[in-house]
């Protein structure tokens, strides 16, 4: 791939357009038990099940289980070793409660009980993992050797307005970070952040003058869109449905996901 992980004499900052480029990274180099912090406004732990207070973790079905892509390439880290921390860092406009698609479970969910079923009767192993979830503002910084896991979106996303844009950036690069992390990942995420790539890009130059980083482009590699399949199908259904119905149901949607993951950020005891 050009590129040897032995070879990094000062930090290094990777820039990719999605997050499986990550995993392959991360596969290719033999990388195990890594601390991670994920700063993202997705979880892009699709299929997990994360018991908190015992800090295992475990596929939510076999499907998930047989492939990798953007949405789940953490759920397959987890799974196969290669991490074994992640804090999940993002705004107050993110989190589960506002993901429009599949998300990482919790033991406190309602379908964890099945998913915990389902993980039993199979032959796979659950796996350990020291996770925690927390506001940008709550966030104590890296740890040392941690490696830093930046989606452009959760600085610049597409719903967001220039002026939580630009506070998002400029707090971020103000942010005592308190180690420089060696490894960063850059993801730029189109459809998801700003298309106007010139200021992601800006953006890696100042985060790589804040850290004395170099600037690698990871090779790009075909787009897995395995898990995207059923929303395909659910996109051609809403387009026979009245906009005034989609809009009426994605409300009342938005509604019960923010109720069932309102204490989200609160740390569950352990049994």
């Amino acid at each position: 791939m050009g590129f040897h992980l032995q070879s990094i004499l000062m930090p290094t900052i990777f820039l990719a357009d999605h997050h499986d480029q990550v995993y392959t990274f991360w596969k290719d180099h033999g990388m195990r038990g890594l601390s991670v912090a994920h700063v993202d406004s997705h979880c892009d732990m699709r299929g997990l099940l994360i018991d908190r207070p015992s800090q295992r973790a475990c596929f939510t079905s076999h499907r998930e289980s047989t492939f990798v892509d953007r949405g789940n390439f953490m759920t397959h880290a987890i799974m196969e070793g290669m991490v074994k921390r992640i804090t999940w860092i993002h705004n107050e406009h993110s989190g589960r409660g506002y993901d429009h698609g599949p998300v990482v479970a919790y033991e406190s969910d309602k379908l964890a009980p099945l998913y915990r079923f389902r993980h039993n009767r199979s032959d796979r192993q659950d796996m350990p993992l020291a996770y925690h979830e927390c506001l940008f503002e709550d966030w104590n910084g890296l740890r040392e050797h941690e490696q830093l896991d930046l989606d452009w979106d959760a600085l610049a996303s597409v719903e967001f307005s220039d002026e939580l844009q630009n506070k998002m950036i400029g707090g971020f690069l103000d942010t005592d970070l308190k180690h420089t992390p060696d490894v960063t990942f850059l993801i730029y995420s189109p459809g998801y952040s700003n298309p106007d790539r010139s200021i992601y890009r800006d953006f890696g130059k100042e985060l790589a003058s804040k850290f004395k980083a170099d600037i690698v482009t990871l090779p790009e590699q075909e787009l897995v869109t395995d898990g995207e399949r059923f929303s395909a199908v659910r996109g051609a259904v809403k387009k026979l449905i009245p906009p005034q119905m989609m809009t009426t149901k994605h409300a009342v949607t938005r509604w019960a996901r923010l109720r069932a993951t309102a204490n989200d950020l609160e740390v569950p005891k352990a049994a």
